[in-house]
């Protein structure tokens, strides 16, 4: 079976309160935030995107939060992948691969050409420069700054475990 980033990485990064508290058996109805970044969107649970037509003013279940989740997350998992195609997306890393679905869980993926190209060709550093996300708020660009620095320090370890690689081989070869 191929590996997949895990669910619960999303989970955590986008509420570990509310992943914390669906662990512990809590109970309790969640309902929806402002998403700044969605200039005036509103958001629910692990970060789902209210669309037009969906209603939770009335709030949802912790349990009903995760089913959300799931079916957001196998959208983000299989879009990524057709986004570059099922063959290359289980060639790259891993965390690589997580970026990738990261992004398309935010629904920002196809605005970002320079960075999946960077990233599938293993150029990290490069991709570090083409990943920064903003949003706009008054009128005034806004880095997201969370995300931002989840995607650097993830592009920090795959240049990390490139260069040990690297040397590695390069160890071998004399």
């Amino acid at each position: 079976m191929r590996w997949t980033p895990d669910i619960r990485t999303i989970a955590l990064l986008e509420n570990a309160p509310l992943y914390n508290d669906l662990n512990l058996g809590y109970e309790y109805l969640v309902f929806p935030n402002d998403a700044p970044e969605d200039n005036g969107g509103k958001d629910i649970g692990f970060g789902h995107k209210i669309q037009k037509g969906e209603s939770f003013n009335m709030g949802i279940s912790l349990e009903e939060c995760w089913l959300i989740l799931q079916a957001d997350y196998g959208d983000a998992l299989f879009g990524a992948m057709n986004h570059i195609g099922e063959g290359v997306f289980f060639k790259i890393p891993q965390m690589a691969q997580f970026l990738l679905i990261d992004f398309r869980f935010n629904g920002v993926l196809h605005l970002f050409p320079r960075f999946i190209r960077a990233l599938v060709n293993g150029h990290y550093e490069k991709a570090i420069e083409e990943s920064k996300r903003y949003y706009t708020v008054g009128g005034k660009k806004k880095e997201i700054l969370r995300r931002n620095e989840m995607t650097k320090a993830i592009l920090e370890d795959l240049i990390d475990q490139s260069r040990f690689l690297n040397q590695e081989v390069h160890d071998e070869i004399t």
